[in-house]
């Protein structure tokens, strides 16, 4: 865009040059980014900071160019929270998310535009940030029961004691939630959005029983039977986000998942899309290992970050050359494994 308008510019072709960054500037004001499991909207936020500041340098090419830098602002033309989807099956995170947008972007707004107030309404409801299940939807949700019509209940998944023999944490069977079945599960839909990025739970096959319910976890194998059952639950993310790009209804995806979405098992959701030949699934950037402090219970876990867009592209692996602690901070050096090549759908 910027070379192009430059080039109009230097021709002579002044309007050309101006229509080149206000069509550039309209389409950076529809692109659609959608993470599916946004908790309280902390990936939703920084792109909207990058987003905006992207935004910036093209008012700024506008005004270079003897434009008005407030005139799409006054039209209302502007990056804003409504294009940042997102789903949270906590709706109570779902509500801060949408407040987290609203709060960087009006920092943002202050920031450029001083004490100029931004176009009325301030805040208004996109319904952007949809409280729901990402993953599966459903008739109806039943309390299970046993014979004599008591609840039956489960170890929450989450809270642990200390045991009194080996001394470490344990599950604590006294807290108990109630276990449910779901009528008619089937895979829920996600918003239309050019770009999906996230965080999903990071919760290991063999523990999901423990910390869903085999109520929910029979759902959602009924819902995905293409996703074998000994796969990390981050998987049915991957395996959405990849369907939808590499049949053209997303432009590019990006997650942070455990490490072990490269062991055996997980690797069967992900091979199929980079081996189709008829509609093929390119990894463009890969960190196969990385530290990581799980943020719901501070954890040091190691995580991997995979981005994929449809067709054949070029591809970059990174991978750690040295870790090591300096005091409160894990520094790193990385080394770039291969240059970007033309080859094959990246494996990892």
């Amino acid at each position: 865009m910027q070379v192009a308008a430059l080039t109009y510019e230097g021709q002579g072709k002044h309007k050309e040059a101006v229509a080149e960054i206000r069509a550039y500037h309209r389409h950076l004001c529809d692109v659609r980014v959608l993470d599916p499991a946004c908790g309280s909207g902390n990936f939703l936020y920084v792109t909207l900071e990058h987003m905006k500041r992207l935004e910036g340098e093209v008012l700024n090419l506008l005004h270079d160019l003897g434009e008005s830098q407030g005139l799409l602002e006054l039209e209302g033309v502007t990056v804003d929270p409504h294009q940042f989807l997102g789903l949270e099956i906590n709706p109570r995170a779902a509500r801060i998310a949408e407040m987290v947008l609203w709060i960087g972007y009006l920092q943002w707004h202050f920031r450029t535009h001083g004490k100029v107030n931004p176009p009325e309404p301030v805040l208004r409801d996109f319904h952007n940030i949809e409280p729901r299940d990402a993953l599966i939807a459903y008739d109806a949700v039943e309390l299970l029961r046993d014979e004599s019509g008591k609840p039956i209940t489960r170890w929450d998944g989450i809270t642990t004691k200390t045991s009194p023999i080996t001394g470490e944490q344990v599950p604590d069977e006294s807290a108990q939630v109630e276990q449910y079945i779901y009528r008619n599960p089937r895979k829920a839909e996600w918003p239309q959005a050019e770009y999906i990025v996230g965080n999903p739970p990071f919760i290991g096959a063999k523990m999901m029983r423990m910390a869903l319910g085999d109520g929910y976890v029979d759902a959602i194998q009924t819902a995905w039977p293409e996703v074998p059952q000994a796969t990390d639950f981050v998987l049915r993310w991957w395996h959405q986000a990849a369907d939808l790009v590499a049949n053209n209804r997303a432009k590019a995806f990006g997650f942070i998942t455990s490490n072990s979405i490269s062991q055996t098992f997980n690797r069967r959701v992900i091979e199929p899309f980079l081996e189709d030949e008829k509609h093929p699934l390119s990894l463009f950037f890969v960190i196969p290992d990385h530290p990581w402090v799980d943020s719901s219970d501070g954890a040091a876990v190691r995580i991997a970050i995979t981005a994929g867009r449809a067709g054949l592209h070029e591809a970059v692996l990174l991978s750690f050359k040295r870790e090591h602690d300096k005091g409160e901070h894990l520094m790193t050096t990385w080394s770039k494994c291969f240059p970007p090549l033309q080859v094959k759908p990246t494996r990892i």
